[in-house]
């Protein structure tokens, strides 16, 4: 069977069920904060008037009455309704949308319980089909009923599948209504919002004039939420055939219970300079709130959020002030610390570390904490253990976030020394310490300088040795008065071969990283040539007596051999 034969159905149903008994549809009782409180119904066509065929009763007080009419014509006028209770009935919205939808929004405070009131709605003209509805609130603040957010009501309007109206609420607790009427153009009825919850039946009736193609129809709707409404869209579905239509939305505040007001604060301790962010929720009372701060120092700031830095050290109450728009106030606090901005304390020294030799030692100290640096200052203390040794004064200096000084430190025995500088702090900084660890020696001094040979011959080789001992870094070594043959060099021995004889007292010199030295002297003989391992003078003599008689024995056997071949030739 087609949606369309179900609708007439459901339309016979109900005017049967109008028809045989009248009944009054069941209301719900409000057992704590807001409730929907009983409800009416009516519908008529071609009268000018819409009289509620159900009755509202409710049984709570003091309640808000919700009354909608529909009217399939967008000419028709309504007046203000009047019922048999003598209510004081307010325009709250209407909407008109196209053709052949409009409808109209009232509401009224009833303070006493209503039993059977029957409510009317005037109209300029008798030739349209109308449809009205009734319903009462209970638990709704009666003084200020309508959440305060302009962007409430809402309407919307159109011939579409789909239809929707969006909620910006300033309170949590809200009683969010639907008012809804539509041509049911071929379709049974429209589909129900998600989350809300039809408050009477739709209605169909038939309409004298061809405003609407088949039925010309009204649906109410509501839901309680828990939680404010941003920009929230609530869509729900015709059939598939499109549909003029017009809509309210509306939202009803709960009685407001005591303002209150509750304190964030992004932590709970937070250092000088740094940038602190504060909270505050406003509950209860009457929306909008305004908010006004004090931070335990006495500065003061605005806004249901806002951020503060401050400037000196203690204990802080930070207070919010939320005022209602009674002009209501309620106090919310929170402590909070502030502490000294934190400090990093380093040290290091340049060696070498000798005896009775003073030491640059440089300290840094540095702002630690978030935000913006203060720069630290004062003096700081220097001490040592594991030797014994003073340092001189060090004052911090600049304009960073790290302050810096320096201090002679000088050892008065050797060992291993742990040296601590220690920053005091200041009214804005708190106290830090850094150490570093040196060894001291003693003063450098050479224990040996040798000469492998001290008395040697031209072309043989002498090693000369040297031993050191104390002293700081690396040590450089010179030698000086060489023998022609040999070089100085940059190491603790030195092996050459002189070329020259003669006595020299060669001169070495040792230098450690303080700029500190010390020398010492061996003596080295080197004596005259040799010739064939004799004394000069002789070794010569010999080469040349030896040189002469060959030349004379050579000369001899000539002689005998030239007189030995002339005998030979003689007759």
């Amino acid at each position: 069977m087609r949606i369309r034969y179900a609708g007439w159905l459901v339309a016979l149903a109900i005017v049967i069920f109008f028809a045989i008994g009248g009944l009054q549809i069941p209301h719900v009782e409000a057992t704590g904060g807001l409730a929907l409180d009983g409800s009416g119904f009516g519908s008529r066509t071609g009268i000018n008037s819409c009289v509620l065929s159900q009755n509202l009763t409710t049984t709570q007080q003091p309640d808000v009455i919700v009354a909608l009419v529909a009217i399939n014509d967008t000419t028709t006028t309504v007046t203000s309704p009047t019922d048999t209770a003598s209510l004081h009935w307010t325009y709250r919205a209407s909407r008109q949308g196209l053709a052949d939808v409009q409808i109209f929004f009232y509401y009224a405070i009833a303070s006493q319980v209503l039993a059977a009131d029957n409510i009317t709605f005037g109209l300029s003209s008798s030739r349209v089909a109308t449809i009205c509805e009734t319903f009462g609130i209970s638990g709704a603040d009666t003084n200020l009923p309508f959440d305060p957010n302009p962007g409430m009501p809402n309407t919307n309007y159109g011939n579409y599948t789909t239809n929707s109206v969006t909620y910006n609420t300033y309170n949590p607790n809200d009683f969010l209504i639907i008012l809804q009427g539509f041509c049911a153009s071929g379709s049974a009825g429209s589909g129900g919002p998600s989350g809300f919850t039809p408050i009477v039946g739709a209605d169909r009736t038939h309409v004298s004039s061809n405003n609407c193609p088949d039925f010309f129809q009204t649906n109410t709707y509501y839901e309680i939420v828990p939680t404010t409404q941003s920009s929230n869209t609530v869509s729900w579905p015709f059939d598939a055939e499109y549909s003029p239509f017009a809509i309210i939305g509306d939202a009803i505040q709960s009685t407001p219970g005591s303002l209150s007001a509750s304190v964030v604060a992004g932590s709970n301790a937070v250092d000088l300079g740094q940038l602190e962010s504060f909270s505050c929720t406003g509950m209860g009372g009457v929306y909008p709130y305004a908010y006004s701060w004090t931070f335990g120092d006495g500065s003061i700031g605005a806004g249901a959020s806002t951020t503060h830095i401050y400037s000196a050290p203690g204990s802080m109450s930070v207070t919010c002030t939320v005022t209602d728009s009674l002009g209501t106030t309620a106090n919310g606090a929170a402590q909070l610390t502030v502490n000294t901005r934190k400090t990093l304390t380093s040290v290091t020294c340049a060696g070498p570390f000798i005896t009775n030799h003073g030491s640059a030692c440089n300290v840094t100290v540095t702002d630690n904490s978030p935000g913006t640096f203060i720069t630290p200052g004062g003096t700081l203390s220097l001490s040592q253990t594991g030797v014994t040794g003073s340092f001189t004064a060090c004052v911090l200096g600049g304009t960073s976030a790290s302050a810096t000084c320096s201090s002679t430190f000088t050892a008065s025995v050797i060992g291993t020394a742990m040296l601590t500088a220690s920053y005091p702090g200041d009214s804005t900084h708190a106290s830090s310490s850094g150490t570093t660890s040196i060894g001291v020696n003693s003063p450098l001094s050479i224990t040996s300088f040798t000469a492998s040979l001290s008395s040697l011959d031209p072309g043989e080789r002498v090693t000369l040795a040297v031993s050191t001992s104390g002293g700081g870094g690396a040590l450089s070594y010179s030698y000086v008065n060489l023998p022609t043959g040999c070089l100085s060099t940059n190491a603790t021995t030195l092996s050459c071969t002189p070329s020259s004889s003669g006595n020299y007292a060669v001169r070495v010199t040792v230098t450690d990283q303080a700029g500190e030295s010390v020398a010492a002297t061996v003596s080295i003989t080197v004596g005259p040539q040799k010739v064939l391992g004799l004394p000069a003078a002789l070794g010569l003599g010999i080469i040349f007596g030896t040189i002469l008689g060959i030349g004379a024995l050579a000369i001899l056997s000539t002689v005998l051999v030239i007189r030995r071949r002339k005998r030979r030739q003689a007759p």
